[in-house]
């Protein structure tokens, strides 16, 4: 697990961590929830690689919440956890102290694509200038390998192509690019490198594995 402070908000970034295993996504989130005693909600979205946002706003209710299709979810809520999965995409996490809010982003090459990060802050009213990031572990660029129809979405300078007519696409270029078009700074940006498809740590899609890891923010 990587455990992160971003402003006064705390970012976790679950793999392949014993102490979170558990033989389905609900009872991992019971585990959160039962570790993090001070949460109350712990909130997550059925994932569609999509650009919806939700605000999470659930003061009546406790416990683990779906809140429908989505791939971007925020809070103004004190003692609520925001949830997503990854198993090669990024997960971004954000806070703005400012706006007293928090962020948790899927975001694969549909989600790029559509600038899912751009619409978040939109959809909370929040500028990139107060923002601060946790960007997960998500597959790199010397291991995503995509077809021109994908890669051509993007930049050129956004993927390499290789000798076999397939084109390794480096996501974090991507990102980076929509970021500097926010304004953002790189100060306001921290990484975690690792590789899911080289790190066996972490969960990998195309590694053939079906788990998830776990990006979690709260405030």
């Amino acid at each position: 697990m990587i455990s992160h402070r971003l402003e006064r908000a705390t970012a976790l970034f679950i793999g392949k961590d014993f102490e979170f295993a558990a033989p389905n996504f609900e009872r991992q989130y019971i585990r959160l929830l039962e570790k993090f005693t001070t949460l109350k909600i712990l909130a997550y979205a059925e994932q569609v690689h999509g650009a919806e946002c939700v605000e999470v706003r659930l003061k009546a209710q406790n416990g683990v919440v779906c809140m429908g299709k989505a791939d971007a979810l925020f809070t103004r809520q004190k003692n609520t956890a925001l949830l997503i999965r990854t198993a090669d995409c990024m997960p971004i996490l954000l806070v703005s102290e400012k706006d007293g809010v928090v962020g948790a982003v899927h975001a694969g090459w549909r989600g790029l694509e559509k600038k899912i990060l751009t619409q978040t802050l939109a959809s909370a009213s929040v500028a990139a200038k107060n923002i601060h990031l946790a960007i997960g572990p998500f597959i790199g660029s010397a291991s995503y390998e995509v077809g021109e129809e994908v890669a051509e979405k993007f930049s050129s300078t956004c993927s390499a192509r290789k000798a076999n007519g397939k084109y390794l696409l480096n996501l974090r270029t991507v990102l980076e690019k929509e970021l500097n078009a926010l304004g953002a700074l790189p100060q306001q940006i921290t990484w975690f490198g690792e590789d899911t498809f080289s790190n066996t740590q972490w969960y990998s899609a195309r590694r053939g594995e079906s788990g998830r890891n776990l990006a979690v923010v709260f405030q």
